[in-house]
């Protein structure tokens, strides 16, 4: 299990901290001040360093040069936080070698993505935990089920399973549309944009992702008969909910194919 230090002197913040990732597969350690962040990074090694900025004793930007010298730790992500995001703090931040600045206070999505997408790189797979599918030869699954926990990952807010027609088989989530038209939209687009790469000899659609104004679209061929749409509020949770997209998709389309 990953741990996550949580540096702020406010109890307040490190509370919010802790309660965006309390349902998450990660151990929350905590420290009041910059000297503790010190003594807590050399004794416990968090994976992930999300410290304020302003403290009385040792600043923000001073922790992340302590972990940036350490001959062991200098890779360990630092997210820095701040009331104030201004061309100074960047700059100061940049100089110290942080990772990212996020400003204060944050969506507990925002900072959740971002958190996982650090660990994600640190660790070499997703911190957030994968829906749990059953596996071996004649192990099922409910394909609902795996679709809501799909549709619970963060900044996710809609996942249905459609056929090529664009029908649905299976959703989940909230979506403003019409489920049957989101997938009749999304399979034209699979299909189409299947063609323009078989004309361009670069093989078989894998996936495909659409950014809008206000969101992303992550279309992925499950197999030859169906297609995964994903659609996103959050541009910034796109590389975990692939991830475990990819990871539930299998059992996935073994529980559909039981379950007709």
């Amino acid at each position: 299990m990953p741990k996550v230090l949580v540096v702020d002197e406010t109890a307040g913040v490190r509370a919010l901290v802790a309660e965006a990732l309390g349902r998450r597969r990660i151990e929350i350690i905590a420290a009041t001040s910059g000297a503790q962040a010190v003594e807590r990074i050399e004794r416990d090694r968090p994976a992930l360093v999300v410290c304020d900025v302003y403290m009385p004793d040792m600043d923000g930007y001073r922790v992340c040069d302590f972990v940036r010298a350490h001959p062991d730790l200098r890779a360990t992500p630092v997210l820095l936080m701040a009331e104030i995001v201004d061309r100074a703090v960047l700059a100061r931040a940049a100089r110290a070698g942080s990772d990212d600045v996020v400003r204060k206070p944050w969506p507990a999505d925002e900072l959740l993505s971002r958190i996982e997408g650090f660990l994600s790189e640190a660790l070499g797979g997703p911190a957030i935990e994968p829906p749990d599918v059953a596996s071996g030869p004649d192990a099922t699954a409910d394909p609902q089920a795996l679709l809501a926990a799909l549709a619970a990952l963060p900044g996710v807010s809609f996942v249905a399973l459609m056929d090529r027609e664009g029908f649905v088989i299976e959703g989940a989530g909230e979506m403003a549309l019409d489920a049957e038209v989101v997938a009749a939209l999304a399979s034209s687009m699979v299909e189409s944009s299947g063609a323009v790469g078989r004309e361009l000899g670069q093989g078989t659609l894998q996936n495909m992702i659409c950014e809008y104004d206000e969101g992303l679209v992550l279309l992925m061929g499950a197999d030859s008969a169906s297609r995964l749409a994903v659609v996103l509020h959050d541009p910034t949770a796109l590389e975990a909910a692939r991830r475990c997209v990819k990871q539930v998709a299998p059992a996935l389309l073994r529980a559909v194919r039981c379950a007709r």
